[in-house]
């Protein structure tokens, strides 16, 4: 459909038409086009407005546009290039396909965790991660659901996949440290909580985590402990 929309509007520029008309289709037809790239990287037509806007601009370029009688003459180069591109939309429709089916059960186990359901909300959850295993939100909810089930291996696992996708959430850093610092995971526990407070300074929580496991052996980490609590009493001097 893409390729004889374009096609069709490039030989409509090129006849012998009215220049308003012209103008309006490059318009209509450049912002049908940004919110194809746009989409592709973004989420604008999730919704109802942008996604009315996109149908409406498409329609009243294709009636513009449209003939009864269409003749395209298909030579090998040009065959070759629509075969990649059919090929690419088919490639697209897959991955929004599975995207749409780790957002079903993703929010199935979003569910499930918030009324207490911890095995029901990994079964969902797990099914979003074989559609997706690069979400940074399924992956962390998941892990999440793994620690309350207290499954330290797969919990360890999926926040390390949570940040695998996006490193930038200070959360998944400081419950990564939590469950390994209750494993006597010490010394990787504070560098989560260390790279948790990089991220977000004024968690408190890490300041007192961090400082928990120093305490254990004042020895070991005098100097480090010392630059944590004088850091805590900065930002929180009043606890």
């Amino acid at each position: 459909f893409l390729f004889l929309f374009f096609n069709l509007f490039l030989k409509f520029i090129r006849s012998d038409v009215d220049s308003d008309e012209k103008v309006f289709l490059i318009t209509t037809v450049s912002s049908v086009s940004s919110m194809l790239v746009d989409n592709l990287l973004n989420v604008s037509m999730h919704f109802s407005v942008p996604g009315l806007l996109f149908f409406w601009l498409l329609g009243s370029v294709s009636l513009k546009i449209g003939t009864k009688n269409i003749y395209i003459e298909f030579k090998k180069m040009i065959k070759f290039i629509a075969l990649l591109i059919f090929a690419f939309f088919i490639y697209i429709i897959v991955v929004w396909f599975s995207q749409f089916m780790r957002e079903v059960y993703y929010f199935k186990g979003f569910k499930e965790m918030r009324r207490g359901n911890y095995v029901e909300a990994v079964l969902e959850l797990e099914k979003a991660y074989k559609f997706n295993s690069k979400d940074v939100n399924n992956n962390y909810e998941l892990g999440n659901a793994y620690t309350k089930l207290d499954d330290t291996k797969k919990a360890i696992f999926m926040y390390k996949k949570a940040i695998d996708a996006n490193a930038g959430y200070d959360e998944i850093y400081f419950n990564l440290g939590v469950i390994e610092k209750k494993n006597m995971m010490n010394d990787d526990a504070i560098k989560n909580f260390r790279t948790s407070l990089w991220i977000n300074p004024m968690n408190e929580k890490s300041y007192y985590a961090i400082a928990e496991i120093m305490l254990q052996s004042p020895a070991k980490y005098i100097q480090d402990l010392e630059i944590v609590m004088s850091d805590g009493i900065k930002i929180h001097r009043y606890n």
